[in-house]
């Protein structure tokens, strides 16, 4: 019997809890209370969507420059394949650009470069 009103209790108690987070233990009785659990919830809801949106989009900005990277290395296989070039020759080309990745993480060398040039000119 004892086991029972505790599985119970057990069951019931996250649905109480989702019911009024922001609130008191207890079960709002008036309708002001119930609005109040209501838009607290709403606000947390936001607040978590939020930052999960957010989360989603700096991963999807920090693989951008490999996803570009690899649109690269499949333009150049392609480029290779069509010209039928020997498979050493290909190995080397290949070998150059992942080089270029481990090195420079997709940074554009030319952009810099004219960064650069704009800068020294001061000097």
């Amino acid at each position: 019997m004892n086991f029972d009103k505790f599985v119970s209790e057990y069951l019931l108690a996250p649905q109480q809890v989702n019911f009024c987070f922001f609130c008191a233990i207890k079960v709002p009785l008036h309708i002001h209370e119930t609005l109040w659990c209501i838009f607290s919830m709403f606000i947390g809801v936001m607040i978590t969507t939020l930052t999960i949106a957010n989360l989603q989009l700096l991963v999807t900005n920090l693989d951008a420059s490999r996803l570009e990277f690899q649109r690269k290395i499949e333009m150049v296989k392609k480029f290779m394949h069509y010209r039928k070039l020997p498979t050493y020759l290909q190995d080397r080309i290949l070998a150059y650009y992942d080089y270029q990745w481990t090195v420079l993480k997709g940074a554009d060398e030319q952009k810099v470069g004219d960064s650069f040039d704009n800068l020294l000119l001061f000097w």
